[in-house]
């Protein structure tokens, strides 16, 4: 219940403040994080890395970091859902005769999308000021945060039919399809009304997805959209949305055409590869906005030599050996500025908090390829790096505001 009032409480924050404001807030928050937990964003980085290519590790650094800015903003505007939007004012639609077109038809239209820009600020958007879409989506936990989250994207026009993946993968077999088809059968029933539904197929949420190719290599694809969409004879039509300085932009492509009268399973695949092959250029060249956290991709085995292991080690020992010297001229400082009136007071803590500053920013990603590489000195050796580092920074400025409260 903590996660569900710690959400209400930054959702009123975000509201309370201008829009620009909140985003530059969320940006600081993810480059903090970048910083102290860079194992949330490895994920991600390995994901990039089929999407861009093999880059330079300071380019793919960059890349990550500019996806995580995007990632920051796209949250700001899931916490300001929960009032009417403002969205529909910044939007820009391409392809909208490509999805009237699909409605013309009158047998429902399936958005195919993937997790590519502001997509829920993108189906806000576009529900408030132009059609009418519902999406599937994974069910959050607790419940009740799920539960807010829905009536608040219900008042503005977006219809959420939940499924519980959280729930199918630990149930039976059974249990896991009837979860499943109450799903479908809500999906079903909004494609029999001629409605449309938003259904993303870059994420095997269930674990049940077929490999296909993507990007050149093999991943698990769930195929559920293409299949529902050849059941019900609907519209296939791929959408993404996308931010282009402070506006969105929905784009929608030409339905997909299918053989209804084709062997089922060989068909879906086939479609479901021509879908992947329209999304590949959007998203690399949108990459910075694609935001899969979870590795989508086996894990590439990395070229080690005899000594790989350890071609870190003289850089987490060196960090160690800085977060000593720092916690030892920080607490020098504080105690000099706390007790004596020296003219050079400031020195003493500023530059001990000035090389635990320096130690921070390099030490988590030292410590993250320790404990990757299972080297339980180095890791040991990396954490209490970590300690002393942050107790030498606090210490350097509280020596810093001392000395100058007391000079």
């Amino acid at each position: 219940m903590r996660k569900y009032w710690a959400y209400r409480v930054v959702e009123a924050l975000a509201n309370m403040m201008p829009l620009a404001f909140a985003y530059a807030l969320a940006i600081a928050a993810v480059h903090v994080m970048l910083v102290l937990s860079p194992g949330r964003f490895v994920g991600l980085s390995s994901n990039l890395t089929h999407v861009a290519g093999e880059l330079p590790p300071r380019r793919l650094r960059a890349l990550v970091r500019a996806n995580a800015r995007n990632l920051g903003r796209s949250w700001v505007d899931v916490l300001r859902m929960s009032r009417p939007s403002s969205c529909a004012r910044r939007l820009d639609i391409e392809g909208l005769d490509h999805l009237n077109d699909a409605l013309a038809g009158g047998r429902g239209v399936v958005m195919v999308a993937s997790h590519l820009g502001p997509w829920d600020a993108g189906l806000v958007a576009f529900n408030s000021g132009t059609g009418t879409v519902a999406v599937l989506a994974e069910v959050v936990h607790p419940r009740r945060l799920f539960d807010h989250l829905r009536r608040g994207r219900a008042r503005l026009g977006v219809s959420v039919i939940p499924i519980d993946v959280a729930a199918m993968r630990v149930a039976d077999a059974d249990a896991a399809r009837r979860i499943g088809a109450g799903a479908l059968r809500q999906v079903f029933g909004v494609l029999r009304g001629n409605g449309t539904v938003a259904i993303a197929i870059d994420r095997d949420l269930t674990g049940a997805g077929v490999p296909m190719q993507f990007f050149g290599e093999p991943t698990p694809i769930p195929l559920g959209v293409v299949d529902i969409a050849i059941r019900c004879n609907s519209a296939l039509v791929p959408a993404w949305s996308v931010r282009h300085g402070g506006r969105l932009c929905l784009s929608a492509m030409p339905q997909i055409p299918y053989d209804t009268k084709a062997p089922r399973e060989a068909e879906v695949q086939r479609v479901a590869r021509t879908v992947l092959a329209a999304f590949e250029p959007v998203i690399k060249q949108n990459a910075d906005q694609w935001h899969v956290l979870d590795p989508i991709w086996p894990a590439r085995a990395p070229v080690r030599t005899r000594f790989s292991r350890l071609r870190h080690a003289p850089l987490l020992i060196a960090l160690f050996c800085a977060a000593l010297t720092a916690a030892g001229i920080s607490g020098w400082g504080l105690g000099l500025t706390s007790f004596t009136t020296a003219p050079d007071w400031w020195i003493r803590p500023a530059v001990g908090s000035g090389i635990a500053a320096v130690a921070l920013v390099a030490l988590p990603r030292a410590v993250l390829w320790a404990r990757s590489n299972r080297i339980r000195f180095l890791a040991a050796v990396g954490r209490a790096a970590m300690t002393l580092t942050t107790t030498a920074l606090v210490t350097g400025l509280s020596g810093v505001l001392i000395g100058a409260l007391r000079h």
